[in-house]
């Protein structure tokens, strides 16, 4: 044995239960050696016997031993292997510990041999709380302790089989003593694999508490591998949670937003969002509670969860999220109890069942998964951030805290912040956080929110780790502390670790098939949490949604323990074998290529694709079924009949809701027929690889498809008498085709169904409809020359409609000119979605004229007009138009968009809807087609014509009290850069005539102020151009000495050497007051300007709408002298025109007109 090194602790001897022992006494030595002496003499006799029976049998030892089996004859401990021996056995010649064989010879040898089916062959599992803690060596080490576990394993599958070989032939006399060197052998086999599985173990315990070590006996550390497993996860799960649980320094962040009440003012208007922040959340409830003086105690079922919970109400003291009541007084008391956290710790949660009784919580949507689905770019990199206890940031107001209240150890707590089980604290937060997310959208930050999980999507790479960066800047400088541990910034599948989980739980119930509700409930949603990750999750889990929607009727049956039916055993089965397979896929969905249009009546079905019709009866066991099953039914014999139609994605259209339901849901628990013919189709087209969405149409727009379901002919139904066909087989053997047969009336696999209406004589397409999966798609039949290969026979099985092609009664020719390129409505349409669906439509134009992706890229990033904000409004305003009208948005007519301006008008003025019109044919693959129509422009007269009046002064402002403002913000660096980029933002925009756009675009490196004061602003790239071309304006502003705190030019030195622009980005001059390391957007810079200009608007009676700052500038100049030709030139307008027409707002004149047209004074008559 190996000795302990000097510097090693002593060692700790202990029981098999893990107690220590103490020291040896005198008397326990003394007992010890005669035990030895004992042993001793034993030892002799067994030599003595041993030297005997060598003498008798000529065999010699010259090792002592104990006599192994009374066989009647035993090798020495020197004996070596004859000749005979050798050739049957040829191992016996190779080293022991040189030879190895290879994986397949191994296997080979393993496949030789059934094992036992009650044995488990494969190496257990490593424990999961180690294996997330082991490093690379770790990881190496155990994998390798689990390859020898495996090799010792497969040499007990020829044993056994040896053993039973054995059995079976030999004589009953020799049984005894053979299977005792086999019961021998299998000892040692196991005992080796328990040596193994105990220094996994051991190595397990290291890396989770390197102080808990295995105990040091012979006898190996022999624990149930499951119970090992729990044992070792709750001591140390244990363990970390009180360890973590002890008051410790750290942030004390309880309503921690509070502290930032004036970082939440400069972010939103909203007055509820200010209250909630400063004040507290005020819990508004539909019904009074009642209170009392009395509180119910926490009772903890176990000493170590009142231990736990002690430490976790002393963590949240610290954290300030709950405090003392000191002075008595009535309250709504509840209890408390901690959960296993999956990561290995423990959640506090209070438990308010009770009242939330008393709370209606509001109904809102949070943003899921199909939300981002919708939100995401094919390319897309994505990051998360996620927040440090959420809910504790939030406060609670004083008049609502009595209601929180909970009893510990004779001392009354009370909630300060929101709880974790407050049923209103979800909407709390998802209102909470709107603002946030609205600035980030503003500045092009796509970013979707679920709680405290935020996930931002971008483009590239740079581009997502600097909006990442950006919403990380925001949510502390409003209070929220980032939890960075559980922040990502790299894209990931399905996590392994939740696979692994997922896997071993489907596993343990495979194992043990009888389960409760509640065991199965879970395993369900954790399923179908990854339903988007995993695409067909939805259709295997309906068994087991109605294995718990049948036995759960009241709360007791959730526990109840029953077997499961073999559907769920299949699906389970199932998730085992797929999980992996299934995993990483797109979450996507992809553009249908396809659209097809299906409808049910009474007397049959009928379906459109592309054009080509197809229609059938029901069976008489199919027409008793309801019109819900013979919708789905429809869809399933539609798809069959077009058997070519593989590897693409499809765009079912319906006018049935149930039907729709259940082919997007992947079947339903409602209804197990209607389910179970929904997971038919869907197993049908993940064979051709085909990808379904559905779609709800009114029944006005199904047409065809509806005409096809109730125009049967009866005459195209031929059938022989069942008698008849019998004789025909019996004379003329096999037949192979039955002619003239559809689904409903064939008599043999294959079947050929002509529609007689629509047989031409031209048309010579053979086809062959069959029932056999055997005949390969797209396989022709090929004609050799014999006599039945008639013009029957060719004549199309699917015949062309008489009509012109439309898929809709109401769709034009030239919409359904492009129906290979099929557009996907979104399912909603919120301001976030339409967007999307927006930047889609005019990808789509794009790849509809060939252009390359880099083209597109290039011309969406660049292209102005195609991303104006006054043109984005109107290109949402028709994209929503046309999801409700079914209408293409690249391929519509003049008719479409003469009806959206109809239907705009009465909402927009005459002169927006030029402007509108130019908005909108940017999606259309042509729009030049509608640029000087001759119609549409003789409409617009019209409408102006017919519009009233409106006049051409526009109301005086008054901006005192903006002026006013500004006086109250110093320009030098004592100021807030808030405060100083507004009062800038002013100055320069009503100094210089100056648009947002245009204060955005200033070039910092190239403005500079003279030697005579006057400030020289560089404007790259303007909103005007000059013959089509960019330009860079120069804009002069002279100083104001006559108020310092008025000066342009003083404001402007001031916001560029403000000490908190150090970090600026080069170029520019104002930045984010919140990240200053970006510049400031220019929606940000526009709403500066309003914050300032609105307290002048506010004021002004007269003024009932907000002008435009350079409108308003202009006039203050014209009023005092200044010329038209200086304003028109200052201001960059093109024209005297073009000011005229849209920026004068008064039309005063200094000359009196009224003395020089009227005649003179009576003097000057008569002279």
């Amino acid at each position: 044995m190996d000795q302990p090194s000097h510097n090693s602790p002593p060692p700790n001897p202990m029981s098999e239960d893990g107690s220590q022992h103490a020291s040896p006494s005198t008397l326990d030595i003394q007992a010890m050696a005669q035990q030895l002496q004992q042993q001793q003499i034993l030892l002799q006799q067994l030599l003595q016997q041993q030297q005997h029976q060598q003498q008798s049998t000529g065999l010699s030892s010259s090792v002592p031993g104990s006599q192994l089996h009374d066989l009647p004859s035993r090798p020495s401990y020197e004996w070596q292997p004859d000749e005979h021996l050798t050739a049957r056995m040829p191992t016996l010649s190779l080293p022991l510990f040189d030879s190895t064989l290879s994986n397949d010879e191994k296997q080979v040898i393993f496949d030789r041999y059934p094992p036992v089916s009650r044995l488990r062959y494969a190496p257990p599992e490593t424990l999961p709380i180690a294996d997330q803690r082991f490093n690379k060596s770790q990881k190496l080490q155990d994998q390798t302790l689990r390859q020898i576990q495996y090799g010792l394993s497969g040499v007990l599958r020829p044993l056994d089989v040896l053993g039973y070989v054995l059995h079976q032939s030999l004589p009953q006399d020799q049984l005894d003593r053979v299977f005792a060197i086999l019961h021998d052998l299998r000892l040692l086999v196991l005992h080796n694999c328990g040596m193994v599985n105990s220094a996994r173990n051991q190595l397990a315990l290291r890396v989770v508490n390197p102080e808990y070590k295995m105990p040091s006996t012979d006898k190996t550390y022999t624990m149930d591998l499951t119970t090992f497993k729990d044992t070792l996860s709750h001591h140390n799960a244990l363990q970390k949670a009180i360890k973590e649980a002890n008051p410790r320094g750290g942030t004390r962040y309880g309503g921690r937003l509070h502290h930032f009440h004036r970082a939440w003012l400069r972010l939103t208007n909203s007055n509820w969002v200010h209250s909630v922040i400063k004040d507290g959340f005020k819990i508004h409830f539909a019904r009074q509670p009642p209170t009392s003086m009395h509180h119910p105690y926490t009772q903890p079922p176990s000493q170590e969860q009142k231990k736990l919970l002690r430490q976790e109400i002393a963590d949240l003291l610290l954290k300030k999220a709950i405090e003392p009541v000191t002075s008595p007084s009535p309250g709504f008391g509840s209890t408390m109890f901690v959960i296993p956290k999956r990561n290995g710790g423990f959640r506090p949660v209070f438990n308010l069942r009770k009242l939330n009784q008393f709370i209606n919580a509001p109904h809102f949507k949070m943003e899921t998964l199909q939300h981002v689905v919708k939100l995401l770019q094919p390319g897309d990199f994505l990051t998360s951030v996620d927040l440090q206890d959420a809910f504790l940031h939030i406060l609670v107001h004083r008049t609502s805290r009595k209601y929180l209240r909970f009893r510990w150890q004779n001392q009354l707590f009370q909630f300060k912040t929101t709880p974790f089980g407050l049923s209103v604290v979800p909407w709390l937060f998802t209102r909470l956080t709107q603002p946030i997310l609205k600035w980030a959208r503003s500045q092009g930050i796509r970013v979707s929110a679920y709680l405290d999980d935020w996930l931002i999507m971008a483009r590239t790479e740079e581009e997502a780790r600097d909006h990442t960066n950006q919403m990380i800047s925001l949510l502390q400088h409003l209070g929220w502390l980032v939890n960075f541990k559980k922040s990502h910034l790299q894209p990931t599948q399905l996590p392994g670790t939740k696979l692994r989980d997922l896997r071993r739980s489907i596993k343990q119930i495979l194992m043990h098939p009888s389960q409760s509700a509640r065991k199965i409930h879970s395993l369900t949603m954790r399923i179908k949490a990854a339903t988007m990750a995993i695409f067909p999750a939805a259709m295997y889990t309906q068994g087991l949604m109605r294995f718990k929607n049948h036995y759960v009727r009241h709360q007791q049956d959730w526990d109840q323990v029953r077997p499961l039916p073999q559907e769920c055993i299949d699906e389970l089965t199932w998730w085992n074998l797929n999980l992996e397979k299934w995993n990483g896929r797109s979450i996507m969905k992809p553009t249908p290529s396809s659209r097809v249009f299906v409808d049910a009546s009474n007397l049959g079905w009928g379906g459109v694709v592309q054009g080509q019709v197809v229609q059938g009866t029901w069976t008489q066991a199919e027409a008793q079924q309801s019109i819900n099953w013979r919708e789905l039914k429809a869809v399933q014999l539609t798809l069959q009949s077009f058997p070519t139609l593989c590897h693409t994605s499809i765009l079912i259209r319906s006018d049935n809701t149930t039907a729709v339901s259940y082919i997007n849901k992947q079947g339903g628990t409602r209804s197990e027929t209607l389910s179970k013919l929904a997971t038919t189709i869907w197993e049908m087209c993940l064979q051709r690889h085909l990808h379904l969405q559905a779609q709800h149409i009114p029944g006005i727009l199904n047409s065809i498809a509806d005409q096809a379901s109730r125009q049967i002919f009866a005459k195209n139904q031929w059938q022989l008498l069942p008698a008849t066909f019998h004789q025909l087989q019996q004379a003329w053997g096999v037949h192979d085709v039955d002619l003239f047969a559809d689904r409903t009336t064939a008599l043999l696999p294959k079947r050929l169904h002509v529609d007689m209406e629509s047989v031409q004589e031209t048309t010579h397409s053979p086809t062959l409809e069959s029932d056999s999966p055997s005949i390969a798609e797209g396989q022709e039949r090929e004609s050799h020359g014999h006599s039945h290969s008639t013009l029957v026979a060719e004549c199309d099985m699917v015949p062309t409609s008489q009509a012109d092609g439309n898929t809709s009664s109401n769709h034009s020719q030239s919409e359904n000119t492009h129906s290979c390129h099929i557009i996907s409505y979104p399912q909603s349409m919120d301001k976030p979605t339409l967007e999307a669906f927006r930047v889609e439509c005019l990808r789509r134009k794009f790849r509809f004229l060939e252009y390359h992706d880099n083209t597109v890229n290039h011309l969406l990033a660049t292209n102005r007009s195609l991303n104006a904000r006054s043109y984005r409004k109107f290109q949402l305003e028709f994209l929503s138009w046309c999801i409700t009208q079914q209408v293409d948005p690249n391929h519509f007519t003049m008719a479409t968009l003469i009806n959206f301006l109809s239907t705009m008008r009465s909402r927009y003025s005459v002169n927006s809807l030029p402007l509108m019109r130019t908005a909108i044919i940017h999606f259309h693959v042509q729009p030049s087609l509608f640029q000087h129509d001759s119609q549409l422009e003789q409409l617009f007269n019209i409408w102006r014509e017919e519009a009233p009046p409106v006049p051409i002064e526009r109301p005086p402002v008054d901006l005192t009290p903006s002026f006013a403002f500004c006086r109250t913000i110093e320009s030098s660096a004592h100021s807030s850069l808030y405060n100083l980029a507004h009062k800038t933002v002013f100055l320069l925009a009503i100094t210089g005539f100056l648009r947002p756009s245009d204060l955005h675009r200033i070039n910092l490196q190239d403005s500079f102020v003279d030697g005579s004061r006057c400030l020289h602003l560089s404007v790259v790239a303007p909103k005007e151009k000059r013959n089509g071309r960019r330009i860079v304006k120069v804009v002069r502003i002279k100083p104001y000495p006559q108020d310092a705190t008025l000066c342009p030019v003083t404001a402007f030195e001031a916001l560029r050497d403000h000490p908190n622009t150090v970090n600026r980005p080069p170029g520019a001059l104002f930045i984010s007051t919140t990240n200053a390391r970006v510049a400031a957007s220019c929606d940000t810079i526009s709403r500066w300007l309003r914050n300032v200009v609105s307290r002048s608007i506010n004021s002004s009676s007269s003024a009932s709408r907000r002008p435009a700052m350079r409108s308003v500038a202009s006039d203050l100049a014209l009023q005092h002298g200044i010329p038209l030709d200086d304003v028109i030139t200052h201001g960059n307008w093109a024209s005297s025109m073009m000011f005229d027409n849209h920026y004068r707002r008064s039309r005063h004149i200094s000359s009196d007109i009224t003395s020089s047209v009227l005649p003179g004074s009576s003097s000057s008559s008569s002279a």
